[in-house]
């Protein structure tokens, strides 16, 4: 799948450097989820099996991540 921080432009560099602000764990989640960095997609499960948590903890730890990153990302575009 095709991702926004996986193609050119200044939309791809503003989501790099919202995910690159991210706390630790919720910028891994995300890199996780979405195969950013050259990684491969992948799915709630699969992600929490890789850090040792619940299915349920990585869909929070997405759920943060999501709200960062929308108000971070909204700022950056300024009003429209």
């Amino acid at each position: 799948p095709r991702t926004v921080a996986g193609e050119g432009g200044a939309d791809a560099e503003a989501v790099r450097l919202a995910v690159a602000a991210l706390p630790d764990r919720e910028r891994e989640v995300v890199e996780l989820l979405y195969g950013l960095n050259g990684g491969e997609v992948l799915s709630l499960t699969a992600v929490a099996g890789r850090l040792g948590v619940g299915r349920d903890a990585v869909a929070a730890v997405k759920q943060r991540a999501a709200e960062r990153l929308d108000i971070r990302l909204r700022v950056r575009a300024g009003p429209r």
